[in-house]
């Protein structure tokens, strides 16, 4: 006791006296002097009347221990054990002490010492107890607001938050399922399952206590209290079975319980919602209890409708994983390979569709896909139905925002279509090789024309040297020159039989890179005798650096003719203006190289423009109407375009373009 030392803290508790005092040592340590001296005086002023009032000095040693604590009183004490031995102790006022009063000044040092420990020990004890209370105070006020803190935190999210959030009271339920347990009752979801009355019973034992205003929109009520009176208002035959689930997740003791289920509203429109309750662990109550909900009726539709598409398309939809294995596939899917599902999901691609379409296609294109991008292609794969035509699209399935997990598939039988489409270019080559033949036979006196003129030379240059050589002297430079010229005027003749040849033998279009300077000044030998017969100037334009295309060169050359011979055709009635025919060639926009056939005849009706390029449209008195429409048809297969246009003064221009060769 005498090593405590004085605790100041001590002084914030008890009476005015008690905290004064204990601001001062002075004042502490005065009051056992104070103390001593006052009792001293009031038992000399007694001591005549009765020796024993000395033991007043007890009273200030207890004073002093429980107004100054320990260390004064005991100063009081040794203060006052000397005052009674002096005053109070035979011989008196003296400080020679009768031994047969030793025993006497013993037992009062004795009593004061403990009268001093006592005091200030209860003193010390009062005060600690007075800073624990203060102390519990302080934090039970700290602890009270942050409460209401937590309290109003707790409050602003469950009224404001966008999601449907109940609280309910849960302990009759909780006894409840206790009692049935205790009962003997071990598998409380068959049970709960054999006994639909007991699940009533229990969906009435549940209170509501409180639902935020996100339920009210949610369920459609027109208040709070509309909505809280009871659960059975928005339950279904579906909520039964999931609240059957959730309370044998809290039978069982499980922390909470999620689910999907199907609720009403207040006003019967069906929601499909996933509710999620969280169970306080015990021995805490179950007063409180929150239960969210969460509407997920358009999520549930989606994936109802992804899901129907997915299985009803069809179109073969499938899924490959990063392994390149199957993970779904749709009854397309199923019939085009002609196994069921259940063998495809987990073979890998390759295994089904062949080593070599594998890795020559698909494993291309799937790599681009799970690289991020989207892929696309067409071509002739072979199929256990025969080879067949597909188109494919290949998608990233990401299920974040990061990594692709996988490739949705969607590929398209275009086997018809694509036969179809070589039946309409066969035809449209049978055709446009029909067309040339007719043209060739309207050409027929040019043709002939250009044929005669190098054989009459031939012919001429023989006679000459047959002549030269029967002289005396032959001339054997003159029959030398004759002969070449002779040679010359014979590859004349098979060129141009050779571009005729070309323009009448029914063939496949072969496409191959090609100068369209060239085409052009392999035409114009054959439109040269229409030219002069038609008294029309022609003129070439050509570019010097015009890219290369690729593309079939009779059918460019048979484009080129039939605008040639629209454009002099065009020019036939035209007396008081020359007849000029330009065709030229350039560099077009866009990476294309442009074919132009300008002439200065009586130009394009207005009124037929917008028929010029259509199948059996004609101008001319016995024309079939088919050239451009196959013109267009030809350069659309090249991939150009091909139009026509009035010139400013005189005339039209028919013109096309064709992609350059990159």
């Amino acid at each position: 006791m005498l090593g405590v030392p004085f605790r100041p803290a001590v002084a914030t508790g008890g009476g005015p006296l008690q905290r004064r005092v204990a601001q001062s040592a002075v004042a502490r340590y005065g009051v056992a002097v104070v103390s001593v001296a006052v009792m001293v005086v009031l038992g000399l002023l007694l001591r005549p009347i009765v020796l024993a009032a000395g033991q007043l000095l007890l009273l200030a040693v207890l004073v002093t221990g429980w107004i100054s604590g320990l260390r004064p009183a005991l100063l009081a004490w040794g203060l006052a054990t000397a005052a009674f031995a002096y005053h109070f102790t035979l011989p008196l006022d003296s400080v020679k002490v009768d031994p047969d009063q030793v025993p006497r000044l013993m037992i009062f040092a004795l009593v004061a010492g403990f009268m001093a420990t006592m005091s200030a020990a209860r003193r010390r004890a009062e005060d600690l107890l007075r800073s624990a209370r203060d102390e519990l105070e302080a934090r039970v006020r700290e602890r009270t607001t942050e409460l209401g803190e937590s309290e109003r935190r707790y409050r602003h999210i469950f009224d404001s938050t966008g999601v449907s959030i109940w609280e309910e009271d849960l302990s009759r339920v909780k006894q409840a399922l206790d009692h049935l347990q205790a009962r003997g009752v071990h598998d409380v979801g068959d049970y709960l399952a054999g006994h639909p009355e007991f699940v009533e019973h229990v969906i009435a034992l549940v209170k509501i206590v409180d639902v935020n205003d996100a339920s009210v929109a949610l369920f459609e009520a027109g208040s709070k209290e509309e909505l809280v009176v009871s659960l059975l208002r928005i339950f279904v035959p579906e909520t039964r079975a999931a609240f059957r689930k959730a309370m044998t997740s809290l039978a069982e003791g499980r922390p909470f319980f999620q689910g999907e289920s199907v609720v009403q509203t207040l006003k019967g429109q069906r929601l499909t919602v996933l509710f999620t309750v969280t169970f306080p662990r015990p021995p805490a109550s179950f007063e409180s209890v929150l239960v969210t909900v969460t509407d997920i009726t358009d999520r549930k539709r989606a994936e109802y409708l992804t899901g129907h598409v997915f299985e009803t398309s069809p179109d073969a939809v499938y899924i490959v994983g990063r392994d390149y294995r199957y993970q779904r596939v749709n009854a397309a899917f199923e019939r085009r390979w002609r196994l069921p599902a259940q063998r495809i999901v987990g073979m890998r691609v390759d295994e089904l569709a062949g080593t070599e379409p594998f890795e020559a296609t698909y494993k291309p294109h799937l790599d681009r896909c799970f690289a991020g991008e989207e892929a696309s292609f067409v071509g002739w794969f072979p199929t256990p139905a025969g080879r067949q035509y597909l188109a494919a699209t290949y998608s990233p399935l990401r299920p974040d925002s990061q990594r692709v997990e996988a490739a949705l598939a969607i590929t398209r039988d275009l086997t018809d279509h694509a036969r179809a489409a070589e039946a309409l270019q066969q035809a449209q080559a049978e055709l446009a090789h029909m067309t040339r033949v007719t043209t060739l036979g309207e050409m027929t006196a040019s043709i002939a024309h250009e044929v005669n003129q190098p054989l009459a030379a031939i012919v001429a240059d023989a006679n000459a040297s047959l002549n030269w050589l029967a002289s005396a002297t032959p001339d054997l430079d003159r029959v030398r020159e004759a002969l070449a010229a002779i040679v010359k005027d014979g590859h004349r003749a098979a060129n141009v039989i050779q571009r005729i040849r070309q323009l009448v033998t029914r063939t496949v279009p072969q496409k191959a890179r090609l100068d369209v300077n060239d085409v052009i000044r392999d035409v114009v030998p054959l439109i040269a005798t229409e030219v002069r017969s038609h008294e029309v100037s022609l003129r070439l334009d050509l570019a010097v650096a015009v890219p290369p295309v690729v593309a079939d060169r009779v059918q460019l050359q048979q484009v080129l003719i039939n605008l040639v011979m629209n454009g002099m055709e065009a020019m036939t009635s035209i007396a008081d203006r020359p007849r000029e025919l330009v065709i030229r060639s350039r560099p077009h926009e866009g990476g294309q190289v442009l074919l132009a056939v300008e002439d200065a005849g009586v130009g394009i009706d207005p009124s037929s423009v917008s028929r010029l390029f259509t199948a059996f449209f004609t101008t001319k008195r016995d024309g079939m109407g088919m050239g451009l429409s196959i013109s267009r048809s030809i350069i659309e297969a090249h991939g150009g375009r091909l139009w026509a246009t009035s010139n400013a003064r005189h005339g039209a221009t028919f013109q096309f373009a064709l992609p350059a060769l990159r």
